[in-house]
């Protein structure tokens, strides 16, 4: 009969895997960001999507970097409470997203005056 796996073990398999996770999820997150956006609101195809989101993350990397690390903190404090953190943390990730999606892709064309404002009637 073999006997359960000690401490160290344990720790070391967990290291591992944080070893590989943390990256993969930075690098998912730097390339990937809103490609799939781009493919439902602009109706792109996958790679085109892809492709400009990895544009888009170059453009504004400080603010994509920000925002990937927050979120990976934001998950991890939600899994850290038995993963019911994370039906408080989800939206909140996921909303961040949607409004960094619409402040990159939203942009009003630089060579053009803004609209005039309306006019008040009296």
């Amino acid at each position: 009969m073999k006997s359960p796996p000690s401490t160290r073990a344990r720790s070391g398999h967990f290291s591992g895997l944080l070893a590989f996770y943390v990256p993969a999820f930075l690098i998912t997150g730097l390339i990937f960001p809103f490609a799939y956006q781009l493919v439902v609101d602009r109706k792109m195809t996958g790679w085109k999507a892809v492709k400009l989101s990895a544009r888009a993350a170059r453009a504004n990397f400080g603010g994509v970097l920000g925002l990937v690390i927050v979120d990976m903190v934001l998950v991890a404090f939600g899994f850290a409470l038995c993963c019911v953190g994370l039906s408080f943390v989800m939206p909140w990730s996921k909303s961040a997203w949607a409004i960094a999606y619409t402040e990159v892709f939203s942009r009003a064309p630089q060579n053009q005056p803004p609209p005039p404002p309306p006019a008040f009637g009296g």
